[in-house]
């Protein structure tokens, strides 16, 4: 098997220079095209006239030649305004957007004068794609309450953006998972391999992705998008950065707000006081030309220091007064520091009308404290850090039918968590009679600590062949070599926990150690990724256009691939009785042993891609749309390289005789001794790791592990009426083969539940002779998403002065996740895929509404808003009703989420050319409490619980009523 794919790698490779010596498809991730006809009033059709597009703003130059029916096709163009020409007559000037193929039919009269048929805005509505674009006004106007540019997503149809209590901002599209997502800079592709999230700097993040001050616009496509995006089977986003002008222009701004320009969270409201906080931004960018109409720099920088707050207040019902003095100065208000750096920088090369070169480069570098508030103190908090570097080079060639472009890009994007503190960690807890434990308050240093990331190289190549007739031809292919890498200890700092009731030694303590000759906890692949694709505009007639693709791609993984299950591992496996049953088990043992020969890479990843448009009236007023498409996405390596991790870096736990309350050590054992002060010293607890790595915790992945994927639906209506664009659809999405990892222990009779019950673990039946747990991971989530959406929107004119957008979505949509939903990859209430049920979905609210709008006011004044709407996002519930033993994981309604942000800015104009700028945001203008903790308890048989579904907490979402000032600088 390693031979076959060492072979397969070769003639991927082979085939990969192959179609980049011949060229690929221009991939519209990230540019535009102009299509169209050109009418010269003579009885045929003209072919070879010269037509060109002409940037106004940095004066580059695109062309082709009309083809034997007089359409013609300009391909690979960058966002902005163009005059095009037939000849060295220009037309009036058109805007095109990004990701937009624009008809545009033009009239050469007898005197050569060039003027554009029907109207001039060239806004695609043939297209079959189901999305959203987002104009740099709306970036610039529209109220938000961080500079993430990702914020303004939630304007498509069927995207959820979150931003939590903490300000981690994450995005999702219908039920899939927010993990299904990818973000494409001037096309290329920003996804994350290893964490959650989508892409890179998103898991767990309240940093930006990008700078802000660097995008000039980008599209949001939910559904139906082309043969060219990789990587992603749910929301795909494609961006176009800024680039230099033959003007030299430069922004700066600052925005500021704190706690005394907020309400109070309902937690401060009840203590009587505000918590510090702050959130500074600020930033500046400047571009312009090196040579006029040659060469065009544009660099962007943007910074963030936010102090968020928390508060530390003793658990177990417990006042700050009852803890010992020296810990009551460790309890109350605290503040968690965030700080962000972002640059890019840009460079743009014209030598001639054929050639474009374009080198650039993105860094960023974030540090956070986390994990302090509640009971973990501020030395018991986590020091967080996410430092991406992207550089890429980019070439495009121009002939007269064809267009090809070659990028080589570079990335390293690595997270790491490290303790704030350096020293053995004090958990302190109470015994309550039942056994169990309660937190009081959590000292000294925290047992986390991982670095995860990925390094590599990447190529890839994209031809559009523009001189068929009716067509547009494309293929593309893209190989890459990424290294990932994770280290995952928990564990790094001992843990001894004390009893408050009685506190004169530690009654246990919890450390983690590395195995002698099979490594400390870190895992590391070079994975070759291979993707190709083809794909057709073909327009059947001027009303009638397909879209035809198809993609193919393949990824190795050799963490997974060539891993081979430890020899101790399989021999008490084979001897454990309880899971040699399949039938009973819901599971075979032997699909998920290793021997380092019997995987291999999924090579079925062909993935369709069918659209259709048609005009109505061929005047664009009316088009139907629809399609059907499969996208692959990825399994996370943080899942994969946890087989590997988990066996090298076990933890151990060593009770200390003295404590009658803690049942786990009453009598002497080689894990229950007497306390010694030198076991809290450096290499005090060595003896206790037996070095044999037996009492490890287990993690088996299948050996047919699948890749998730995503197979979509649409159809559609749009129309113009006057000013507006207005759409109606249906879509429906199905995602398949999400991962998931289960319990894999079983009961003696081989049973995961208790006999003639659905509900239900085996806890308390470990591994014989070994006395933890055994965890599998396979493929069993799965969602579905029926959305039906309207949407109207009236682009902003200078003539008209105002904008407004208006987005409606009635979402039907189930899943089958575990306790915490389909993000939850750990589904231990269950026993294997066919345990899970398909029930409504608790990431997606059934009713959603967001409107957007500005105007212009005298004296130069202008005001915006937002207002989101939604009927709530169902939260898990246990429903135990029909019987104890027939408990199900449910999902419990939730109160309606609400939010009306306003802005409101004014210009003032300063000598040479200058502009101040002045700006205020109110978000959340009617302070809505926006409750993110519900009572989720069904009851019990025949006990209905009346509280179900109603507030339980202090916890929220979003902000409450903030007001936050801005000040910009242009010139």
């Amino acid at each position: 098997m390693k031979q076959s794919r060492k072979g397969f790698h070769r003639h991927a490779l082979a085939a990969a220079v192959v179609l980049a010596l011949v060229g690929a498809a221009q991939a519209q991730v990230g540019t535009s095209t102009v299509r169209g006809n050109v009418s010269t009033g003579a009885s045929a059709a003209q072919a070879g006239l010269q037509v060109s597009a002409i940037n106004q703003a940095n004066g580059t130059a695109y062309r082709t030649v009309t083809r034997a029916d007089g359409s013609y096709v300009l391909a690979g163009l960058a966002p902005g305004s163009y005059a095009i020409r037939v000849g060295q007559e220009a037309s009036q000037v058109i805007t095109v957007q990004v990701g937009e193929t624009a008809s545009v039919d033009l009239s050469l009269d007898t005197a050569q004068r060039v003027t554009v048929v029907g109207s001039l805005q060239s806004k695609n509505v043939k297209t079959s794609e189901v999305g959203t674009t987002v104009s740099r006004r709306q970036i610039e106007t529209l109220p938000q309450v961080t500079r993430n540019f990702l914020s303004f997503a939630d304007l498509a149809p069927g995207v959820t953006v979150t931003v939590d209590g903490e300000g981690n901002v994450s995005m999702r599209g219908g039920s899939a998972s927010r993990d299904q997502t990818n973000v494409f800079i001037d096309g290329v592709g920003q996804k994350d391999y290893v964490l959650r999230g989508g892409v890179t700097g998103q898991d767990n993040s309240r940093g930006n992705p990008f700078p802000q001050s660097a995008i000039a616009e980008y599209k949001i496509i939910t559904q139906n998008y082309k043969a060219e995006f990789d990587q992603v089977s749910s929301a795909a986003i494609t961006a176009a950065t800024k680039s230099g002008t033959n003007v030299l222009k430069g922004d700066a701004f600052i925005d500021r707000t704190s706690e005394a320009w907020r309400s109070a969270t309902p937690a401060e409201a009840e203590a009587g006081k505000k918590v510090p906080s702050s959130q500074t931004q600020y930033g500046i960018s400047l571009g312009g030309p090196i040579v006029e109409n040659l060469a065009h720099f544009f660099v962007a920088y943007e910074a963030k220091h936010n102090d968020y707050p928390g508060t530390i207040s003793p658990g177990g019902g417990l006042t700050t007064s009852d803890l010992p003095p020296a810990w009551q100065s460790l309890v109350g208000p605290v503040v968690s520091p965030f700080r962000e750096d972002l640059l890019f920088s840009r460079f743009d090369w014209t030598p001639n009308d054929n050639n474009r070169l374009s080198l650039s480069l993105k860094y960023r570098d974030e540090k956070d404290v986390k994990n302090i508030g509640g009971q973990n103190t501020v030395e018991q908090g986590s020091n967080n850090s996410n430092k991406e570097t992207r550089v890429t080079l980019s070439h495009q060639y121009d002939a007269d039918t064809w267009i090809n472009e070659a990028k080589l890009s570079y990335e390293s994007a690595y997270f790491s968590q490290t303790p704030t503190t350096q020293a053995t960690g004090v958990l302190v807890k109470a015994i309550l009679p039942s056994g169990n434990e309660t937190t009081i308050l959590n000292l000294g240093g925290s047992r986390y600590y991982q670095r995860k990331g990925q390094q590599g190289v990447s190529f890839q190549d994209d031809l559009t062949l523009t001189g068929f007739a009716g067509h547009m031809p494309k293929f593309g292919v893209k190989l890459k070599s990424v290294t990932l890498d994770a280290t995952e200890v928990w564990g790094y700092n001992p843990q001894f926990s004390f009893d408050v009731f009685n506190p004169a030694q530690p009654y246990k303590v919890e450390f983690g150690a590395g195995l002698p000759g099979l490594g400390d906890g870190k895992a590391r692949a070079r994975s070759l990724q291979f993707g190709l694709y083809g794909q057709d505009d073909w327009e059947l007639s001027k009303q009638l256009t397909l879209n035809l693709g198809l993609r193919w791609d393949y990824e190795s993984n050799p963490t997974y691939l060539d891993h081979v299950t430890p020899a101790d591992v399989v021999n008490v496996l084979k001897n454990w009785s309880a899971i040699h049953n399949p039938a009973a088990n819901g599971y075979n043992i032997n699909d998920y042993i290793s021997n380092g020969s019997n995987r291999s890479a999924f090579k079925n990843a062909f993935q369709p891609r069918l659209g259709l448009s048609y005009d109505v009236r061929g005047d664009k007023t009316q088009v139907v749309f629809g399609g059907y498409g499969r996208s692959y996405d990825r399994n996370a390596f943080d899942f994969m390289q946890l087989e590997k991790t988990k066996g090298t870096f076990p933890s151990y736990t060593v009770g200390f005789l003295g404590n009658p309350n803690y049942s786990g050590c009453q009598v002497a054992g080689p894990t229950c001794v007497t306390w010694d002060p030198n076991y809290a010293q450096p290499g005090g607890l060595d003896a206790f790791a037996t070095g044999t790595g037996v009492g490890r915790e287990i993690n088996l992945l299948n050996n047919n592990l699948k890749t998730p994927y995503s197979d979509q639906f649409s159809v559609g209506l749009r129309s113009a009426l006057a000013d507006w664009q207005t759409e109606v659809s249906y879509t429906r999405s199905e995602n398949k083969d999400g991962f998931v990892f289960f319990l894999g222990s079983r009961r003696d009779d081989g049973l995961f539940h208790p006999p003639g019950t659905h509900w239900g673990t085996p806890w308390g039946s470990t591994i014989p002779n070994w006395g933890s747990h055994l965890i599998i991971g396979t493929n069993g989530y799965n969602s579905t998403t029926d959305l039906i959406t309207l949407k109207a929107d009236k682009p902003y004119t200078s003539s008209s002065g105002w904008s407004a957008g208006l987005v409606y979505s009635y979402s039907a949509s189930k899943e089958n996740g575990g306790y915490g939903g389909i993000d939850d990859r750990y589904a231990f209430d269950f026993s294997d895929p066919s345990d899970l049920k398909m029930r409504p979905s608790r990431t997606v609210p059934k009713h959603k509404l967001v409107m957007t709008g500005s105007y212009d006011l005298p004296y130069e004044v202008m005001v915006s808003g937002k207002l989101q709407w939604n009927s709530g996002v169902p939260v898990t519930g246990i429903n135990c009703l029909a019987g104890w033993g027939d408990c199900i994981v449910d999902s419990v309604p939730t109160n309606n989420y609400q939010q009306i942000d306003l802005s409101l800015s004014k210009a003032f104009k300063l000598p040479g050319g200058m502009k101040l700028s002045l700006r205020a945001d109110v978000l959340n203008l009617l302070d809505t409490h926006n409750w993110s903790e519900y009572k989720n308890w069904y009851g019990g048989p025949g006990e209905p619980d009346p509280t179900l579904g109603q507030v339980s907490g202090k916890g929220i979402n979003g902000p409450t009523r903030t007001y936050k000032i801005g000040l910009g600088l242009s010139w």
